[in-house]
């Protein structure tokens, strides 16, 4: 187990050592005690190199999980999840503090319905929105009013897209769950849900509210139509069943890349995992027949904790159709989010050890000791920069943030 190898190796010397002293002690009481030099030879030196054989590969595992086990037991995944909220109230703080409920950076003069929904999931996913109620209710407001009948639109794009429309969609299935004020917006959010059904081909969405070339649908826009959707009366059509299937079936290897075919990506397969256990049952049946979650989830642990991928750029296609002057677009995705969501999902439902888990939460210390940037050199509030990602010169994304508390809030244990 590599997750353990540094372990596994002091525990090694260790045991090896205490072993040693041990039966040095038994032979000086003539416990062993024998008139024959080759036979004490042979029955004190020969079992070292079986002795550190069984401690490094049977011992030592069985020590470290039964310790794990024991850790968990009386509550440390209670603390690490109390850690993680109060870091999450500090990025919480830093986003409810910057000029607009939420453009691209943080010194933004307008607001953009893709931040702004990103910001609105993050506090809805922590249960902050009612610590920032006024923030969280005019944002929500805004950005509610700004949908149309046919999607919520990218103001950069100036067009209803895929992924603004399911990140409405998606906040809208939240809200209406306890807050009553939905009831106004219940019937043209269904109809927007029914719209975005109807744009979809074979190889699920594209960038825009229309039927896209197969070739420029993008995996990412399509797991968020999933998650979108998953929410409303459409998932329970046979048809919807069958495009999941669809879907899962052209993997690659239970691995999902941007676009069918493609290489495997940390965040498109993230999402396939997360979008696979929050199926009812019976479409998760559905899906086993074409895909492996174990293989998935492996992929994503091992992508994340060893390679550490906290961000990926997607290069969206498609874009010409709406004369924008441009036929591909960068789209970074920070993957903190969805990597969590899925593997601590993966834990609870079997798919991820104990091990691996608590390496994960090892990662994400590191991650947030390493890249949480404090503001004035105070603990109240912090904002995220993933490793590797282009910084904006005219201020800080505000976007990488909300996925990292997206992230924390999923530590529920």
């Amino acid at each position: 187990m590599e997750d353990t190898k540094r372990e596994k190796e002091i525990l090694t010397v260790v045991l090896t050592f205490v072993e040693g002293i041990a039966g040095y002690i038994l032979y000086k009481n003539n416990i062993f005690n024998t008139e024959n030099f080759w036979i004490f030879f042979l029955s004190y030196v020969t079992p070292m190199g079986f002795l550190c054989f069984v401690n490094y590969w049977i011992l030592s595992p069985v020590l470290i999980h039964v310790g794990l086990k024991i850790w968990f037991w009386t509550g440390h995944y209670k603390r690490v999840s109390k850690q993680f909220n109060s870091i999450a109230i500090q990025c919480a703080t830093w986003l409810k503090n910057v000029k607009m409920h939420w453009g691209v950076i943080d010194t933004a003069e307008e607001c953009q319905n893709a931040n702004t929904c990103e910001g609105l999931l993050a506090l809805k996913k922590a249960k902050l929105d009612q610590r920032y109620k006024v923030v969280y209710e005019e944002a929500l407001i805004a950005v509610l009013s700004n949908a149309t009948n046919r999607g919520l639109a990218s103001k950069s794009l100036k067009h209803e897209t895929v992924v603004c429309t399911s990140m409405i969609l998606y906040i809208f299935s939240l809200e209406r769950k306890t807050n009553g004020k939905m009831l106004a917006y219940e019937e043209k959010f269904n109809d927007i849900a029914s719209v975005l059904w109807d744009v979809r081909c074979n190889n699920g969405w594209g960038v825009y509210i229309e039927k896209a070339d197969e070739t420029d649908c993008s995996m990412a826009n399509t797991f968020w139509v999933f998650r979108a959707l998953n929410e409303y009366t459409i998932s329970k059509n046979e048809d919807y069943r069958i495009m999941l299937r669809r879907i899962y079936e052209n993997s690659n290897n239970s691995l999902f890349g941007y676009v069918a075919g493609d290489a495997p990506r940390l965040c498109t397969t993230a999402m396939s995992v997360v979008i696979y256990y929050s199926l009812v049952e019976q479409y998760q049946t559905t899906i086993r027949e074409v895909y492996d979650v174990k293989i998935a989830v492996e992929y994503v642990y091992k992508m994340f904790c060893y390679k550490g991928l906290e961000c990926e750029l997607e290069v969206l296609r498609g874009l010409e159709t709406k004369s924008q002057g441009v036929k591909k677009a960068p789209w970074t995705h920070v993957t903190i989010g969805f990597v969590t969501e899925a593997l601590v999902k993966a834990y609870k439902n079997g798919n991820l050890s104990l091990i691996k888990m608590n390496n994960f939460i090892r990662c994400l210390k590191k991650i947030c000791k390493k890249r949480l940037v404090y503001v004035n050199g105070n603990n109240q509030q912090c904002y995220y920069m993933p490793k590797d990602m282009e910084i904006n010169s005219k201020g800080i994304y505000t976007f990488p943030t909300t996925y990292m508390v997206w992230a924390l809030s999923f530590f529920d244990f």
